[in-house]
């Protein structure tokens, strides 16, 4: 006995609540939000948590065209977009074993959506999102992956996504990738790399290397490093 709790069921306690975060980050529209729910599809266990829905809130949904024109030059692609702040406080809740309510975001109306998503604790917890590897976000005991995707086919996706899914125009869209997607990801994104535990090539296909990460991931959570 320690402090009156059983010393056999309080390290079964630690082991039940032992969870692992796997953050996830490349280049927008580079594969990340795909291949981490395929992981999570081959592991049949794990929640996703994008870091997109972290930008800041920009005041009300209900807003004119003009408006709205003036709120999509803002530039997503400089860590200074999203609330670290608020993404550390909640991801360290969710780790402890909390229910989190998650912040929606609008990327038709450049702002957050006034509904939350309520968010319950898991063993595996996969954040995706382009500045997951930086400084800025501290999270325990990550496992620190890197998607690496051609770089030209990455702002294919991007603009093909944000003119069906996320009403942009397409020379709006285009333009975005030229001013900042582009220098975002070469000054912010790119050199995270480095900091990476493992990188992933991706061609949009499983292939070894994605098992290897399956095999590893599993590993972690199993305890074995």
């Amino acid at each position: 006995m320690i402090g009156g709790i059983n010393k056999k069921n309080s390290s079964l306690a630690l082991f039940v609540t032992k969870r692992l975060i796997v953050l996830a980050a490349g280049a927008s529209g580079g594969g990340k939000t795909t291949i981490v729910d395929r992981l999570i599809a081959e592991l049949g266990v794990g929640i996703k948590i994008p870091l997109d829905e972290f930008y800041h809130d920009q005041g009300p949904i209900d807003t004119n065209r003009a408006e709205l024109d003036i709120r999509a030059r803002v530039n997503y692609d400089h860590p200074s977009a999203i609330d670290f702040e608020l993404a550390n406080k909640l991801l360290a809740e969710l780790y402890s074993g909390q229910t989190i309510n998650l912040p929606q975001y609008s990327f038709e109306r450049h702002t957050r959506k006034p509904i939350t998503l309520k968010v319950e604790p898991n063993k595996l917890i996969f954040v995706e999102g382009i500045f997951v590897l930086r400084d800025e976000l501290k999270v325990p005991e990550a496992y620190r992956v890197f998607v690496q995707t051609d770089l030209a086919i990455a702002c294919t996706r991007r603009l093909v996504r944000d003119v069906n899914e996320r009403g942009r125009r397409l020379e709006q869209a285009a333009g975005q990738l030229e001013r900042t997607v582009i220098p975002g990801y070469r000054r912010f994104v790119e050199p995270t790399r480095h900091d990476a535990d493992y990188v992933l090539s991706w061609t949009g296909e499983v292939d070894g290397k994605f098992k290897d990460l399956c095999h590893i991931i599993r590993a972690r959570m199993n305890g074995e490093h």
